[in-house]
């Protein structure tokens, strides 16, 4: 049986970084577990997903500058459908 001496194959960072990611998988269980309905956030999280993925494609066709503008139109639109409280920010 072979046992894996990760400090001295120079492997602590690594170790690290696996640590680093089981601590953020355990906040994202506890803000999961604090929504109301995970469904229609986990829905949410994929359009929002679906979405970025065809802006990026977009971009290739019109080009970075382009997108911009295509940006800065959802941005607008995102602020005309918050509430009138919201908006007083």
């Amino acid at each position: 049986m072979i046992v894996l001496d990760v400090y001295r194959c120079g492997l602590p960072h690594l170790v690290d970084r696996l640590d680093d990611l089981g601590e953020l998988s355990r906040d994202v269980t506890e803000a999961a577990s604090r929504l109301a309905d995970a469904t229609v956030a986990f829905g949410e999280n994929l359009l929002g997903a679906i979405l970025g993925g065809c802006l990026e494609y977009l971009s290739l066709i019109i080009g970075y500058e382009g997108l911009l503008v295509v940006v800065d139109l959802l941005y607008l639109g995102a602020f005309a459908l918050l509430p009138r409280t919201a908006r007083a920010l």
